[in-house]
């Protein structure tokens, strides 16, 4: 009587901390009202005056459009729906419209924290999920500012959670795992259209996808076709929704055209606001990333060092280590994947794809504030199912990425003031604290726990 007594008060006090979770946003929004990013709400606004006149043509009207058309219909698109349907041409009355939508995405991605947090079976799924919504870093970058990076969070999460549950429940008979792929895979396509930087999380969890579709080689022959057909339709919708807008030349596609043609090349500065490795030369935030840093001649050809190429090149390898790292611990330590072992090899896939977010934030050029909004919240969630005896998950270090990440947070929110200069000193510092959380990771992230290793050294035979 009294343990059920226990569980529901546990219950009810879920049910009203996710109830004030989902008003969060709104809440945060209405202290932030009159403070948003007028520089990118501003050019929305822009976009959204060229999208009433010719939608169709939107790239060509807007010489600085430089989303992909998903992120247009988020921008342009709703914003002069938003106009239309309420009757407003005011700037500001329209803002506090669009602002409020995003509010609701805040909302829907706790609702899909909670959900992959209760499937990857974390002690209090609610409250770690609450927690991770409340950080600054998961909400400064969103409806505060103004930005749409919530939704491609909302596709990123949903994308995850259909994969983890495709995983799961692909043993199954019913069409269940194949409805999660489905989802995943749509949700992805989403992500992709919407902001372009989300591609680099989407191909993070590509050991995910290539798990899933390893376990339906054992589902019913029905399941198999059923995920292959899901792929081809989920290319297939890829491709119609990427050509609703015409563009000249980039084979028609709005996601080509804003990474290889009309979009922003922001990697050809140091950094926006942002910050990376590079903001520590002696070089203003914005100047060129192409200027060589150092140079010297080998048999008689000059090698130019830029931050451009040499960010570029250190990705790649840190890319390519993460990758080994993450590949060695699970071939190692997870298999056979059964069991709790199937939630920890999840959550390395989720460690893998925070670790990717946070290395393109530290190596490359042209980073700007906003980025790191898909590092932190997947880093919690991972931390949450690993064990407390792996080094990574102590406690000592959550806290650490708990302060790392209210800094960022802070950061971010300092970014809106529009009459506050970025400065170069605390571009250096962000950079030099998230470089000491890029190498701890690195360090410990894909480390066994110590009772594995002890474990480890029992079983050794004598030499």
């Amino acid at each position: 009587m009294m343990s059920d007594a226990k569980k529901w008060s546990a219950e009810r006090s879920d049910v009203i901390l996710y109830a004030a979770g989902l008003l969060f946003p709104f809440l945060i929004l209405s202290v932030f009202i009159s403070k948003f990013y007028y520089n990118d709400v501003g050019v929305f606004a822009q976009w959204a005056d060229c999208w009433k006149d010719d939608a169709s043509h939107v790239y060509a009207l807007c010489q600085y459009a430089n989303y992909p058309f998903l992120g247009m219909v988020f921008t342009a698109g709703l914003i002069s729906g938003l106009k239309d349907v309420f009757h407003v041409n005011e700037f500001v009355a329209t803002v506090v419209y669009f602002r409020t939508i995003l509010a609701a995405f805040d909302a829907l991605n706790l609702a899909l924290l909670v959900a992959i947090a209760r499937a990857l079976k974390i002690q209090h799924p609610v409250r770690i999920a609450l927690m991770i919504a409340l950080l600054p870093s998961s909400w400064a970058g969103g409806a505060v500012w103004g930005q749409i990076d919530d939704i491609s969070q909302f596709f990123l999460l949903a994308g995850l959670y259909g994969l983890l549950r495709a995983y799961q429940t692909s043993g199954e008979t019913g069409l269940r795992s194949v409805a999660c792929f489905l989802l995943a895979m749509f949700s992805f396509v989403g992500g992709l259209l919407t902001k372009q930087m989300a591609v680099f999380s989407i191909a993070a969890l590509t050991p995910l996808a290539i798990a899933v579709l390893a376990r339906f080689r054992s589902s019913p022959r029905l399941n198999r076709l059923l995920a292959g057909a899901g792929i081809l339709a989920a290319a297939g919708f890829f491709l119609v929704l990427d050509r609703q807008i015409d563009i000249s030349g980039f084979f028609g596609s709005s996601f080509l055209y804003v990474w290889l043609g009309g979009g922003s090349h922001h990697y050809y500065r140091i950094t926006g606001d942002g910050f990376n490795i590079w903001v520590l030369l002696d070089r203003p935030l914005g100047s060129q990333s192409n200027v060589p840093f150092s140079s010297f001649s080998v048999f008689g050809h000059e090698l130019r060092f830029t931050p451009l190429a040499c960010g570029f090149v250190l990705f790649g390898l840190y890319t390519l280590l993460v990758s080994r790292l993450f590949y060695q611990f699970v071939r190692r330590r997870l298999a056979p994947l059964e069991g709790s072992r199937t939630e920890v090899f999840i959550a390395c896939c989720i460690l893998y794809l925070a670790m990717i977010n946070l290395g393109f934030n530290v190596l490359l050029t042209g980073t700007n504030a906003r980025y790191l909004y898909h590092f932190y919240p997947f880093l919690f969630l991972s931390a949450a199912v690993l064990p407390s005896s792996n080094a990574f998950a102590r406690p000592s270090m959550i806290g650490f990425y708990i302060a790392s990440s209210i800094v960022y947070g802070v950061h971010v929110l300092a970014c809106i003031d529009p009459e506050r200069a970025w400065q170069v000193g605390e571009a250096r510092l962000l950079a030099v604290v998230h470089v000491a959380v890029l190498v701890a990771l690195v360090v410990l992230g894909f480390r066994p726990a110590q009772r594995e290793r002890r474990c480890s050294r029992l079983a050794s035979p004598a030499v």
